[in-house]
């Protein structure tokens, strides 16, 4: 028993003196940067471990570990050079200064995995925008425009206030594969999956750096993202307190102006920070005395406003025939858009630090617009009102966000802040936009296994509820037979492993699993490695294979309701062609109409006698007319009505293999990226369309006259029977389409059956993106950016399907892109600064509901320069396209033009960035 307990207490013994050893290796201190920026969050980490530790709000830091002395400390914080120091024992008063970054290789980003790393550690591509890079770039007020110079992006812009993102894919004219966010609030809406820039608050007067990251990134952020991550990362009101007001004003045609407005102050616990945005002027409208601009207002307005009968209202509430041209204001014919857009933001963040390593934030917002929409077959114009709020907490390394979004519903007054409503070109009447709520929480914690091996845990769901209005005067609802029941939430949970072979190579493993209300579940999965050749890490090589999923939008998914000419079913019902119906009367079995039908419709109007129509009444046509089937997308011929039946949507795909390479001269000053990637994309949904075969009669005008002779009724030239046929086969054109099983047992027959039809094959392409740049002691930034994609269309059997169907998918998006130029930084409290840059985008073919066609190559130039007085003031000029080359970025939409900006702007403590 003696022998045990003193085993047992030299055990103990032991473990103490363990526990001391390890307790006497600890060091603390402060990280500051080169600016004078308390570097709160900076990573300290033991060379050649994972052990390290996050500096606290105030740039205090202390580490503690059983690895035995000396250490070398990397230090690393997002927008400065990474520092080496050695350490040989127990410290208390480490002073540590990081300079600001001139290399994007000493980027520390948080994007890539979710935590803080090196740009050549990451496994995934990644750029950034830092505080220093993103003066003089040229934003025409508007911030999206930041990342417009980054490796891989492609604007589309598609008007003065709207602009979308692309990277590695398909572009849309009113949507974005890619994840936008600001301080991890999601910008895509939840309902729509539209980007909504303009409905955000977004300044650069309070952008504290931009990250971009490339490719697939749904293991990790979830689903849809499919393309990529643009994250825009703000400024922290207790390391940039202040205030500032800017003023942008357009020097020509859209008279556009902006106003921006920033103030933020703390004290030792709490922080707040007040951001307004304002922006309104004239949108670009089609050009009627353009042939090319005459012919796309005709076909997406004018035709489409000039159906057989009926009237519609405009937005005023004035009634129309159809066919007679809507007036503007001053009683002048309107063929065109409405000009005048604004938008207006307002946010405030509160934040408070009751401890060192815990962090609170609440972030509520509202957002108020009006301007031009595109939806994926027309021209809309509306008012759009939306709130948010985002809470955010750090606990030492556990990190969560939650976010509210509500978009408002329509209030019945159209002058009201908060009414939404939404007015369609082709019917102009205010449609039901209905009230959104969604929510988006996000949740995740780092956690060390050993000296080799780490981990990132997370829990994040998005649940969006929709509720319809019962207004009469507007579309009664748009999830129809889905209203009580059109829950759409997506639950998701990814865990990460990071495991470090040595200080240069490390692999990186993900798995995530989403349950989808609608569409099930699916595992997205993404492995890489990287390897860092020399100490420096000036050079990294690095490879990863990913797979993502992306949900048809809520919209899409419970649409049932009708717009225009059109019945649309959603993603979530299969729809079917078996009763062989035809909108304007087709006998069920024989495809072929009855005469009876043809005067209920258009013969009512003609000057037929009631003897010729009593004679008629008892007449068919004959038998025998000859009938075709044609895919209404594509025109190929059909076998069977069932040959156009459209699924229930599945889960689209994006399978992505990439290897890439990144490097540095010596000093860092020049820096290079090269990425190629393999992507492959399955079910892919196409864009609204009909979907009803195009049933042609070859022999209705002959048969028709046959029939009136028949009847008695002359059909020779002038005559009221002449009349008759001439005014049917022209109003039907021998042709008309069939309605779905779906809406003949609804009653629903008098207009087109559409929807989303999905591919079931596959469309896969290689891309390569490049992007260099070189650092001059003068402060003279020159770079040069590439993409490229070796096939953008794909006809049926690239996309495995029967070449009979003449099915095609495009990428929307052209094989070629270059844009270069150089940014001018200056690093004094005054001077010029400033950067110009081309861009040439290659000739493609685009197709997404009416925006059919080519959209011509083109040329721009982009221009802005400034001066920066030591009291905060400054003024520059901006311009982007000076050169004034009409370009698009979709067909059938109005040309892109010049736009050029005066602008002026304070900081009163002359320390928020100027833009």
């Amino acid at each position: 028993m003696k022998k045990q307990f003193k085993l047992y207490l030299l055990t103990i013994i032991s473990l103490c003196f363990t526990l001391i050893v390890s307790a006497q290796n600890e060091i603390s201190g402060t990280i500051n940067g080169s600016d004078g920026i308390p570097l709160s969050a900076a990573n300290v980490v033991i060379k050649g471990t994972a052990v390290g530790t996050a500096a606290d709000f105030d740039g205090n830091f202390t580490l503690s570990s059983e690895t035995p002395f000396p250490w070398t400390l990397v230090i690393t914080s997002a927008g400065y050079s990474a520092n080496e120091i050695l350490v040989d024992s127990n410290q208390d008063d480490i002073n540590i200064v990081l300079q600001v970054s001139i290399s994007e290789l000493d980027e520390v980003v948080i994007s890539a995995s979710r935590k803080r790393e090196k740009i050549t550690e990451s496994v995934a591509s990644i750029s950034t925008i830092s505080s220093k890079k993103l003066e003089g770039i040229s934003t025409m007020g508007d911030p999206l425009s930041l990342i417009k110079n980054v490796q891989g992006v492609r604007m589309v812009q598609n008007g003065v206030n709207k602009i979308n993102i692309s990277l590695r894919g398909q572009a849309l004219a009113n949507g974005t594969n890619a994840l936008v966010l600001k301080d991890y609030r999601p910008i895509n809406s939840q309902y729509t999956a539209i980007l909504e820039n303009e409905r955000v608050a977004l300044s650069t007067l309070d952008m504290e750096r931009v990250e971009v990251l490339r490719g697939p990134s749904g293991a990790l952020w979830g689903p849809g993202v499919n393309s990529g991550v643009v994250h825009f990362i703000t400024k922290d009101p207790f390391r940039h307190p202040g205030t500032a007001i800017e003023l942008n004003q357009s020097a020509e045609g859209q008279n556009i102006t902006k106003i921006d407005f920033r103030h933020a102050a703390s004290s030792d616990k709490f922080g707040y920070k007040l951001l307004v945005t304002h922006r309104q002027g004239n949108d670009f409208v089609f050009d009627l005395n353009d042939p090319d601009d005459f012919a796309a207002a005709n076909l997406t307005i004018g035709n489409l406003r000039s159906g057989a009968g009926g009237v519609f209202s405009d937005l005023d509430g004035n009634t129309y025939n159809y066919g007679d041209p809507v007036l503007d204001s001053d009683g002048n014919p309107q063929y065109n858009l409405i000009p005048e857009f604004y938008s207006t933001a307002i946010e405030a963040t509160l934040e408070y630090k009751p401890s060192e390593d815990t962090k609170i934030a609440l972030v509520p917002s509202f957002a108020t617009n009006t301007g031009n929409f595109r939806n994926a077959n027309n021209h809309t114009y509306g008012h759009y009102a939306t709130a948010n709020v985002q809470g955010r907490i750090n606990i030492k390394d556990f990190f969560a966000s939650i976010n509210y979004f509500k978009q408002y519903d329509w209030t019945g007054n159209s002058e009201d802040l908060t009414s939404t409503w939404e007015g369609t070109y082709n019917n102009a009447r205010l449609v039901n936009r209905g009230d959104i709520n969604a929510f988006d929480l996000a949740t995740q914690y780092p956690f060390t296994a050993n000296e080799k091996l780490d981990f990132v845990a997370g829990v994040d769901a998005k649940i969006v509820r929709f509720s319809g209005t019962s207004d009469p005067s507007r579309v009664a609802s748009r999830h129809g037979k889905f209203e009580d029941d059109d829950n759409f939430d997506i639950i998701g949970g990814y865990l990460q492993a990071t495991y470090k072979f040595s200080d240069k190579f490390k692999i990186n493993a993900i798995g995530r699993v989403d349950s989808y209300t609608i569409y099930g579940s699916a595992f997205s999965p993404r492995v890489g490695f990287v390897y860092n050749p020399d100490e420096e890490k000036n050079k990294a090589f690095r490879a990863n294979f990913s797979r993502s999923f992306r949900s048809p939008s809520m919209v899409r998914t419970m649409f049932d309701t009708r717009l225009g000419p059109r019945d649309v079913i959603g993603s979530r019902e299969a729809i079917t062609f078996n009763n062989t119906y035809v909108n304007w009367g087709l006998n069920n079995n024989t495809l072929t109409p009855s005469l009876q039908s043809i005067l209920d419709g258009v013969l009512a109007g003609n000057e037929l006698s009631d003897a010729d129509k009593a004679a008629l009444a008892g007449t068919s046509i004959a038998g025998n007319t000859s009938s075709s089937l044609r895919d209404p997308f594509t025109g190929v011929s059909l076998s069977t009505p069932s040959d156009a039946n459209v699924s229930v949507s599945e889960l689209e795909s994006t399978t992505s293999f990439e290897v890439g390479y990144s490097g540095a001269s010596a000093n860092k000053r020049f820096s290079y990226n090269l990425d190629w990637y393999y992507t492959t994309q399955e079910n892919m949904q196409l864009s609204f369309t009909d979907v009803g075969p195009l049933v042609t009669l070859s022999n209705l005008e002959s048969e028709f006259s046959q029939a009136l002779n028949t009847a008695g009724v002359s059909t020779n030239a002038g005559t009221p029977g002449a009349n008759a046929v001439a005014a049917a086969t022209s109003a039907y054109g021998g042709s008309s389409r069939m309605v779905s099983d779906n809406h003949v047992a609804t009653g629903q027959l008098t207009a087109r059956s559409a929807g989303f039809r999905n591919f079931d094959g596959k469309a896969s392409f290689t891309g390569i993106d490049f992007g260099s740049q070189y650092v001059t002691d003068s402060g003279i930034i020159p770079f040069l950016n590439y993409s490229y994609i070796n096939k953008v269309t794909f006809d049926a059997a690239d996309l495995g399907e029967d070449p009979a169907s003449g099915r095609t998918y495009w990428l929307n998006t052209p094989e070629h892109r270059l844009r270069f130029g150089a940014n001018f930084v200056q690093n004094k409290s005054k001077g010029f600064y400033g950067s110009i840059a081309s861009q040439y985008t290659s000739e493609f073919e685009a197709a997404q509901g009416n925006w059919r066609g080519t959209v011509p190559s083109y040329f721009l130039i982009d221009l802005s320069v400034g001066y920066q007085w030591e009291n905060g003031f400054y003024a520059a000029f901006n311009s982007s396209n000076i050169t004034d080359v009409k370009y698009y970025a979709f067909p059938n939409i109005p040309a892109m033009r010049r736009l050029m900006f005066l602008k002026i702007g304070y900081n009163l403590k002359n320390n928020i960035l100027r833009k």
